[in-house]
């Protein structure tokens, strides 16, 4: 879905002063790792990427575990698309 990286944080993760970048939010379900920077890796059942609109390059993302996927309506922040 297209929004805003200050919406998709908040809704997803009640975060405030993120910045009103556009972005194409994109939810996955699956198993996923993700690699942090102090090199431990983190494993989960779900997955958000923030996608830039123009490039299509994913500019940041998250992996949960199943206990602490959001549990939000994400057609709060505009038109939502099953693939």
């Amino acid at each position: 879905m297209s929004t805003t990286r200050d919406r998709a944080m908040r809704l997803l993760y009640s975060t405030v002063g993120s910045t009103d970048e556009p972005v194409f939010l994109l939810t996955c379900r699956g198993d996923f790792s993700r690699l942090r920077e102090t090199g431990k890796s983190v494993h989960g059942v779900w997955a958000a990427l923030f996608i830039d609109p123009v490039t299509l390059d994913v500019r940041s993302y998250t992996v949960r575990p199943w206990d602490f996927i959001p549990d939000v309506d994400l057609s709060a922040l505009g038109a939502v698309t099953s693939i």
